[in-house]
């Protein structure tokens, strides 16, 4: 009996000792966020910014964007610092085993060769830029770097906006560049559009990458860009493909 009470009492005090401490607050939820860095304009990669924020915040996580140079996305996102690359072609994989593909192909990336809007002058092949006295070619742009790798002839910029000036003061014969990019650029810095003569030499597909500590998120957000795809080739192609969203007149 006085085994019980005992007990009962003990009881009794931590019940009360439990009462007068005031609960402890849930900490609050941290919100996942990824980093990507932003290294070129154009149209299709606009939209792919916009696609991979749809689609990220669709498994709960939200992506911040940062402004980088081509050549210092690639060291920030291969160390870590950055969670992955926007979007790259293929071509990266060859050097950068840590980026990990998310094997949906976001659109499809072209590479131009040009050149100065004179007399005569007419775009060349890959071939021919090959044989010419100068090269052009943007640091970081790796689809571009990988394709004239090798050639003896190159002269590098740091960005296109750098590379177009350099075009137009005659430090290069021929540009290899991202087409959209280029085109982009002209339009920002209010270059006329028949500055210069363009040739279409590659098209490749380009997809999202993630650094390989984020491999566990590939199937979520490979799925959600699958789903944005559809049937098409690709996920902006089967975005535009879309019909438009019907509004309720309720």
């Amino acid at each position: 009996m006085k085994n019980r009470l005992r007990s009962w009492n003990a009881l009794v005090v931590a019940a009360a000792l439990c009462a007068g401490t005031p609960a402890r607050a849930a900490p609050p939820v941290e919100k996942r966020t990824i980093k990507l860095p932003v290294v070129v304009s154009g149209v299709s990669a606009t939209k792919a910014r916009v696609v991979l924020e749809q689609a990220y915040a669709a498994i709960g996580i939200e992506v911040v964007l940062v402004n980088m140079p081509g050549e210092r996305a690639l060291i920030e996102s291969t160390r870590g610092a950055m969670d992955g690359e926007i979007v790259r072609t293929a071509l990266v994989e060859q050097d950068y085993p840590q980026l990990l593909r998310v094997p949906v192909p976001l659109y499809f990336f072209s590479i131009s060769t040009l050149v100065r809007n004179e007399a005569g002058a007419i775009a060349p092949s890959l071939e021919e830029a090959k044989t010419m006295r100068r090269v052009g070619v943007v640091r970081g742009l790796k689809a571009t770097e990988i394709t004239v790798r090798g050639w003896d002839n190159l002269t590098v910029a740091n960005n296109v906006e750098t590379a177009l000036k350099m075009l137009r003061a005659k430090r290069f014969d021929v540009l290899v560049a991202p087409t959209e990019a280029t085109l982009a650029s002209m339009r920002t810095h209010n270059l006329p559009d028949d500055a210069f003569k363009l040739r279409t030499v590659m098209t490749l597909p380009a997809y999202h990458y993630l650094n390989q500590k984020n491999a566990a998120l590939i199937p979520a957000i490979g799925a959600e860009l699958t789903k944005l795809k559809g049937k098409r080739a690709s996920v902006l192609d089967g975005i535009e493909a879309a019909p438009p969203t019907r509004q309720s007149n309720e």
